[in-house]
């Protein structure tokens, strides 16, 4: 097998950050703009008041800076877009892989490339009705793939026993139910081989996400959430970080 792509064909130096932003330039902007409304008003104030009012605006300044950070360790510097890790859960080069995702994909070019003897089929499972986050709608708006197949969590238009790998690379958390997850789940074992992996890839709502993200972190899924939707379709395999923030999670198909 060749080695993996170092990174993805044209992906620039700080794409992940940019991306990270265009996506949720709303909450920096809020957030930003809540700092300075405070320096400001501070000036007209007490001393404790004043003193208070600082300190929440360095705190805010702080986090500001501390998810830039993370962002750009975890989407541009980490080696989560070098692609290498997802060898060590595929040990059998696959014939056919399903990659699923929301409408913004940045797995399928580079699943091509790390196995080119593979048939990658995308399949965008965007509902609007369950995805609502606007982070998703500002990707999709940007970057949505026109070649991708439409599917819906009740119903994949794949046929049975077709995929020997499934990748859900940050995408799978949009299915925001948990029914239409499980519901989800149980199309992907009908179209999975017997001895296919499924490779879900998540930041996951824990401690270390909550640190760096704050109340952004509601909008990942715990793990147990993830072995909740995949029961009975699918068993844990293995699992792995990258960086602490982003974990690869590999099922089996039950």
């Amino acid at each position: 097998m060749k080695p993996p792509p170092r990174q993805r064909a044209g992906r620039g130096r700080y794409d992940g950050l940019t991306n990270v932003f265009l996506f949720n330039w709303p909450s920096f902007v809020t957030a930003g703009a809540l700092a300075f409304v405070l320096v400001f008003v501070s000036r007209f104030v007490d001393f404790k008041v004043r003193a208070l009012m600082l300190g929440t605006a360095m705190l805010i300044f702080a986090g500001i800076v501390s998810v830039v950070g993370i962002t750009h360790w975890v989407y541009d510097r980490s080696n989560l877009y070098r692609w290498d890790w997802l060898l060590m859960h595929v040990p059998v080069p696959p014939k056919r892989i399903l990659n699923v995702h929301a409408g913004y994909d940045e797995s399928a070019d580079a699943l091509a490339r790390l196995f080119p003897q593979a048939d990658v089929v995308n399949c965008d499972i965007f509902d609007p009705t369950y995805a609502t986050a606007p982070s998703i709608v500002r990707a999709r708006e940007r970057y949505k793939r026109r070649d991708a197949l439409q599917g819906n969590t009740d119903k994949l238009p794949i046929d049975d026993d077709w995929a020997d790998l499934v990748v859900g690379f940050l995408a799978l958390h949009e299915v925001r139910d948990g029914a239409k997850r499980r519901q989800l789940f149980g199309e992907l074992r009908r179209v999975t081989t017997t001895n296919a992996r499924l490779i879900i890839v998540e930041h996951l709502r824990d401690a270390a996400n909550f640190a760096v993200y704050g109340p952004g972190a509601f909008h990942f899924l715990p793990r147990q959430a993830w072995l909740d939707s995949t029961a009975g379709n699918f068993v844990m395999g293995s699992e792995q970080t990258i960086t602490p923030f982003v974990h690869v999670l590999e099922f089996k198909r039950a």
